[in-house]
This record gives C-alpha cells, sequence and structure tokens, in this order.
C-alpha cells in the first residue's frame, strides 16, 4: 500500500522535497534542485494534518486585505487571524494579476499592516498566515494597486473572481 505523495521544503534549502511512504513505513524522498518551492500554492482545505505527520495545521488565509497611500508609501492591512498559535504574516507583491508572486518580507510581520514603496507599476498583494509550526496559509484575496489612481479606486478581486471595490485615500 502507498500513501499520495507529500510535496515540500522539508529542509528549508529551498527546494523541492517529494515524499513517499509506503507499507511498513518507509519514506522514500526525492529532492528537485534548482527550483524554487513556493508553498502558498499548495493545495489544501480549510485545516488539514500535514502530509509529514508533523499534527501541524494550516492557519486560515488572512481576510479583508486592503491598501491605501500614506505618505509616500502603500499601507497594505488586513484583520488578524483568530488562531492561538499565529506567529505572523507575509506579504506578496506581483507585478501581473494573479502571480507569480515574490515575498517582500524578510521577516514575519507580527503586526496586521506592512508599507511597501510606491513604484511606477501597478502592484498585486496577497497576504499569508504563519504559525508557530512553520506552516502558511493559502495566499489572501489579491489587493491590487494601481499607480495613478490616487485618489481613485483600485480592486480587491476575491480568490472565486468576486469583486469588491475599495477607496484609496491620500
Amino acid at each position: 500500500m502507498v500513501n499520495s505523495a507529500a510535496v515540500g521544503d522539508v529542509d528549508g534549502d529551498g527546494d523541492i522535497e517529494i515524499a513517499l511512504i509506503v507499507l511498513g513505513g518507509t519514506v522514500y524522498l526525492w529532492t528537485i534542485e534548482d527550483m524554487p518551492y513556493r508553498k502558498y500554492l499548495t493545495d489544501w482545505g480549510t485545516y488539514f494534518h500535514d502530509n509529514w505527520n508533523t499534527v501541524w495545521f494550516h492557519p486560515l488565509s488572512p481576510q479583508n486585505p486592503t491598501a491605501a497611500i500614506s505618505g509616500n508609501s502603500i499601507h497594505l492591512c488586513w484583520n488578524a487571524n483568530t488562531e492561538s498559535d499565529i506567529a505572523g504574516y507575509n506579504v506578496y507583491r506581483s507585478d501581473i494579476p494573479g502571480g507569480p508572486y515574490e515575498k517582500i518580507n524578510s521577516i514575519l510581520i507580527t503586526e496586521t499592516f506592512y508599507n511597501d514603496i510606491i513604484g511606477t507599476e501597478d502592484n498585486y498583494y496577497c497576504v499569508t498566515a504563519e504559525i508557530q509550526a512553520c506552516t502558511e496559509s493559502r495566499l489572501s484575496n489579491e489587493v491590487i494597486f494601481q499607480t495613478g489612481w490616487i485618489g481613485g479606486i483600485v480592486s480587491l478581486e476575491g480568490g472565486a473572481g468576486n469583486v469588491e471595490e475599495v477607496i484609496v485615500t491620500a
């Protein structure tokens, strides 16, 4: 009997590892080098027991992300997660809708806001929550910050194609 394969970055080196557990408890582990692991793309339900049998659970995605102008920066904020073991948050940015996203914070953010520099391109942001066991949530809804729209309206697009409008204030 073979369980389904689990994918992750087990050793924290940034490469993808694939594990397969077979009857008798033998674990086969393969490493795919030079292909960055983007854990926010991992598909899972709201909560699930991870395939590495660590008894860790993935947190919910941060809710209600918004973007507004604050001085010379883009002020992103979101609602605090309610899980008791939240260690912090990560902010991801892309210059195209839907990603791919790059994490822009170097350490976990412990507050529910982040300030980014205003660039010359439109920016698309998502936020993830991370628990103390270092497991990360799915991406939040995408917040779109369009340059040249200061004082105008930007879109907040939900994961299921839902679109809301957010007023950006100077």
